[in-house]
């Protein structure tokens, strides 16, 4: 147990307040002895008491229970180190002393208490089985952080590759310094001599309806090989080719038509015999399809307009032609027109 005050200067009013009692004490001459000392001796207790909350006084409570939270990646690219890191948590619990409690959280694309925290070392081997389609080191330790108790030193080890593919993890820093955790990341460094992924695929945001646009996909690689790349839109695919990639950066461009209004999504895969991984061989992207724009032609007489009507139906434009006394009246329908 340790004491320390917020603002120390206060305690120097401590021998003022007990000379100012003992100064006040004559006009208590007359009272019998006894009920005159316990006077100043509670006179002086309520002074010390007040300096003391005014100079911000604070008990700290010193712990020897170290409690460790052992978060391990359990998603797909990491199905080949499951051994290892098996293997390490064992290792660790067996240095741990009597005054140590440990627990064990499994994550993927959500997290699982693999093991309660307990004194008593029962861990052996993964058995929960989160989403391993995802990795999700936000969540994870997140979930930590709300099971590890507050009356002991507390500690995280992270065990993953760091490939984290949903959340963000390092919104989590503030709140492993306000709760005091030492966070540790044991990092696995995989060996990937195979490897191609979707890094993207990239949409112009808006097109216009009737309108034809390119769909870029970038895709990285670390050897060289056939593959065969799919786009599907929505659920239907869109097209399929047989490519050859080439160690670094490849691109590739299709083209479609905005046929129809809307939002539009697109979804490009890959497949190849000598991939490692295939959670990384889908990108998504999406577009907006904006209709053709629309025209009001406003006339006043009978065939004022004919030569802007000949000119708009040349251009392929769409027009509407009414009267000048149809002129709608609300802001509402005329925003429905490009000009």
């Amino acid at each position: 147990m340790g004491i320390d005050f917020s603002r120390p200067y206060f305690l120097f009013l401590i021998p003022l307040a007990i000379l100012f009692v003992l100064m006040t004490a004559k006009s208590l001459n007359k009272m019998y002895w006894l009920r005159k000392r316990v006077l100043l001796i509670l006179r002086n207790f309520i002074f010390i008491l007040i300096i003391l909350s005014l100079s911000g006084i604070n008990i700290k409570w010193f712990v020897d229970t170290t409690t460790t939270i052992f978060v391990l990646d359990a998603s797909d690219s990491m199905k080949a180190y499951r051994g290892n890191i098996e293997e390490f948590v064992r290792a660790a619990n067996n240095k741990k002393t009597d005054k140590d409690q440990v627990g064990v959280v499994t994550f993927g694309g959500n997290a699982l208490v693999e093991n309660f925290i307990s004194k008593a070392t029962t861990f052996h081997k993964i058995e929960t089985s989160p989403d391993s389609r995802y990795t999700n080191i936000e969540n994870a330790l997140t979930a930590s952080i709300a099971i590890i108790p507050q009356n002991t030193r507390k500690r995280i080890v992270l065990v993953t590759d760091g490939e984290e593919n949903v959340g963000a993890s390092n919104k989590i820093s503030s709140s492993l310094l306000n709760e005091s955790i030492d966070l540790k990341v044991y990092q696995i460094n995989r060996d990937i001599k195979n490897e191609i992924a979707v890094d993207s695929i990239v949409l112009p945001p808006k097109v216009n309806l009737g309108q034809v646009f390119n769909i870029t996909v970038t895709i990285s690689s670390k050897v060289s090989g056939n593959a065969k790349l799919s786009l599907f839109s929505g659920r239907q695919k869109q097209s399929e080719q047989n490519i050859q990639i080439t160690e670094g950066i490849n691109r590739f461009v299709f083209k479609d038509i905005a046929a129809e209004g809307g939002f539009k999504s697109y979804r490009a895969a890959i497949e190849s015999d000598f991939d490692t991984l295939t959670e990384n061989n889908e990108a998504s992207g999406y577009t907006t399809i904006v209709d053709r724009p629309s025209i009001l032609l406003i006339e006043d007489k009978d065939g004022e307009a004919d030569e802007m009507v000949r000119l708009l139906t040349a251009s392929n434009i769409d027009f509407q032609k009414i009267k000048a006394i149809s002129v709608p009246s609300s802001l509402e329908e005329i925003l429905r027109f490009k000009s």
